[in-house]
């Protein structure tokens, strides 16, 4: 990507992959969302790593497939953004619970405002499962998530884990149709001042 271009990138981590839970970003929420977009493509199976651009069908791939991304994404920076999303962190480093405001301009008729708290630069060993051993490397993967239906501004409340670094986590919120998951609008805000 040019530098410069608006990407927002987040790994929501599904909870079906390892017979035991060894993966602390692991979320039943991240496998009902996935379910919730097969449903709506008409799609028979779920797998993972599979990347969504956007939340449109035409824009989904195995998520490893870097050419892949890359096309779907300039793509996607291609089409016109609708709505104005901004999010505004209201805490101090370390505040449970971390507050944000919010605030969306000229939205579709039927929305959601879904904002996921991300974490940068975490390594963790796994313990079980076919990748038993290695010490995997996460970045922008989700710690919490919140969705706001129809609302054009207000405050939002996340939980914040007592292991999370301040300054490796940002927020991201977009605004999403109902019903078809596109997105039409998106933003996304460092916790750490200097890299706002």
């Amino acid at each position: 990507m040019d530098s410069g271009e608006r990407v927002f990138l987040w790994a929501c981590h599904v909870d079906y992959w390892y017979s035991a839970p060894t993966d602390p970003f692991e979320d039943a929420w991240c496998a009902e969302r996935q379910s919730a977009y097969a449903q709506l493509w008409n799609e028979k199976y779920i797998y993972t790593p599979q990347g969504v651009v956007n939340g449109q069908q035409a824009w989904a791939f195995v998520g490893s497939n870097e050419i892949e991304a890359r096309t779907y994404i300039n793509a996607a920076l291609e089409q016109p953004v609708t709505t104005g999303v901004t999010l505004w962190v209201e805490s101090a480093p370390g505040d449970d619970p971390l507050v944000l405001t919010y605030q969306v301009v000229d939205p579709p008729a039927d929305y959601d405002l879904v904002v996921v708290l991300v974490e940068r630069d975490v390594d963790h060993a796994i313990t079980g499962g076919e990748c038993a051993g290695d010490t995997l490397h996460h970045d922008n993967s989700m710690r919490e998530y919140f969705v706001v239906p129809d609302a054009t501004e207000g405050e939002i409340t996340l939980p914040w884990a007592a292991e999370q670094v301040w300054e490796n986590s940002s927020v991201i919120g977009w605004i999403q149709v109902e019903g078809t998951h596109h997105i039409v609008g998106a933003t996304q805000t460092h916790l750490d001042p200097a890299l706002r």
